[in-house]
């Protein structure tokens, strides 16, 4: 009896960690993309990194400036290397999301 308790507790401890273990969702986070003069940045393409500087996603902004990019849940940064020495900021989410990003002058 004491055997069956065992396993089915080492069972059900296995099921809770496999549960929680699941990797973090990508979803589609989308919006417009702004100067830091306030003015929508159109035709442009970006580069989206992590905290580590690793290049996780890239877009291209359409006519209007709008974007559309999916992220794991996380802060990133966001460049182009047509607009140098500007960088915004955007967060990934489990769920899809509008998030504007405002450009700022950066390193």
């Amino acid at each position: 009896m004491r055997a069956g308790r065992i396993g089915l507790g080492i069972g059900i401890l296995l099921t809770l960690v496999l549960c929680f273990a699941v990797p973090a969702k990508s979803a589609l986070v989308s919006g417009r993309v702004y100067s830091p003069k306030g003015k929508v940045v159109p035709n442009t393409q970006f580069t989206v990194t992590n905290a580590k500087g690793d290049r996780v996603a890239t877009f291209t902004t359409d006519g209007t400036g709008t974007y559309g990019v999916s992220l794991n849940p996380g802060v990133y940064s966001v460049r182009s290397k047509d607009k140098p020495g500007w960088v915004g900021e955007v967060r990934g989410s489990p769920q899809p999301g509008h998030e504007d990003i405002h450009l700022h002058p950066g390193t």
